[in-house]
């Protein structure tokens, strides 16, 4: 897997995986917020319609590092 990821980071990021096995693209949301008043990072997954789920957003380039994101594998 490969993990890119988009925005500047202090308060949300996306984050594009690369699934290589399965050629899978998914799309999450990172996203600090405050939980009994501390700081925390949650990541947002939350599309009930499995049709939404497994869309790829326009902007999601096919491979990665084609935006000039920073990559992790």
């Amino acid at each position: 897997m490969t993990a890119e990821f988009y925005d500047e980071g202090s308060l949300r990021q996306e984050v594009v995986l690369y699934l290589h096995e399965t050629g899978q693209i998914k799309q999450i949301q990172v996203r600090a917020i405050s939980v009994d008043g501390k700081d925390v990072w949650r990541v947002t997954m939350d599309e009930p319609a499995p049709e939404e789920a497994t869309v790829v957003h326009p902007w999601v380039p096919k491979k990665p590092g084609e935006l000039g994101s920073k990559t992790v594998r």
